[in-house]
């Protein structure tokens, strides 16, 4: 049952959350070890270690709250009558309907990988945004899948935004 004491605390975490958000979006010209944190988790994880930083232990502890409200209302809901309640059987299924889902297309792919890198002129490549392990994902096809299929176009369409994009472009941003 929710109480008003559970509503508010739900409340806060979602506050803290949209503070830190806030305050992520703004480093980006500020402090570089804050910058490393919020790219790099085993980075995180150090600095919110005993004797670390303290807005990062502040972090770390809304990171575990969260965790324990997602542990919590999974307990709360438990599955259908006269159904089983097999986790692993759960976690199979997803993992099996996660399987049959095919990669996205090739031009979908190149603007996930556009956003989760940038361009660096010194090397001429696309350098990734994310370090640690995060740097590599998404720098494949194979990495990602499609949750809905887009609608059925006519080949006259498919035909226009593949080979004639300029039509579309509004403008590039340069990263």
């Amino acid at each position: 049952m929710i109480t008003p004491s559970t509503l508010e605390r739900n409340k806060c975490l979602k506050l803290f959350q949209e503070r830190f958000d806030a305050e992520d979006a703004g480093i980006e010209l500020g402090d570089a070890d804050a910058q490393e944190c919020a790219r790099n988790w085993e980075c995180f994880k150090e600095a919110a270690k005993d004797g670390g930083l303290e807005s990062q232990r502040t972090r770390m502890k809304l990171v575990k709250d969260i965790r324990s409200k997602l542990k919590e209302y999974s307990k709360k809901h438990p599955p259908a009558p006269g159904k089983a309640d097999t986790s692993v059987g759960k976690a199979l299924v997803l993992e099996s309907t996660l399987a049959c889902l095919g990669p996205p297309p090739a031009r979908t792919f190149d603007a996930i990988h556009h956003a989760v890198t940038h361009y660096d002129e010194k090397s001429r490549k696309r350098e990734p945004i994310l370090e640690g392990y995060s740097s590599t994902l998404y720098t494949t096809n194979t990495d990602l899948v499609v949750l809905k299929q887009g609608e059925f176009e006519d080949r006259f369409t498919a035909f226009v935004q593949r080979y004639l994009p300029i039509l579309f472009m509004v403008s590039r941003r340069r990263c």
